[in-house]
């Protein structure tokens, strides 16, 4: 699920200043790789808050051999995999294998770390696997309630409600 975040209390009043009707941007299938999810989630980001300079950049990168890099050089993107644990992981392996208990046991950790991305700050596009999403149709009516859980690091989940 991709959703618009801000770091404040008040993200309804946040997302109708910055001119965001939704708060759920897209869903996605779950089986997608999470370059997919990167690549797609970096995307909506360009389209949704890129300035005209920013995009007319992006329109003539093949013409002026700008990078990506470029235009993203002042927007934070943060992963999971940019995290302490992802670290200690891929040094337990370096250093002493796949069959260390300190790998092994970091591994078991990082099966059930929820996998995100966060593009962009306040607001920002946050991308990541949700569990158990329902939909709910009000009859007589044309608006949805949607609600999913949400997992946390400590293997527990929140649920979450979204009405549109």
């Amino acid at each position: 699920m991709i959703t618009w975040q801000f770091n404040s209390e008040e993200d309804k009043r946040h997302l109708k200043e910055s001119g965001i009707s939704e708060k759920i941007v897209d869903i996605l299938d779950s089986q997608k790789t999470f370059d997919h999810i990167f690549e797609h989630t970096k995307n909506l980001y360009k389209v949704f808050r890129a300035s005209y300079m920013q995009k007319i950049l992006l329109l003539s990168r093949g013409k002026n051999k700008l990078k990506e890099k470029d235009y993203f050089y002042t927007t934070p993107i943060h992963t999971s995999y940019q995290t302490d644990l992802y670290s200690r992981l891929i040094k337990a392996l370096q250093d002493n294998g796949v069959q260390s208990n300190e790998y092994k046991q970091l591994s078991a950790q990082w099966a059930k770390y929820p996998c995100f991305i966060s593009i962009g700050h306040n607001p920002q596009l946050y991308a990541r696997k949700v569990k158990n999403i329902k939909i709910y149709e009000i009859q007589d009516s044309f608006s949805q309630t949607l609600q999913w859980e949400e997992p946390l690091i400590n293997d527990s989940s929140k649920l979450e409600l979204h009405s549109c």
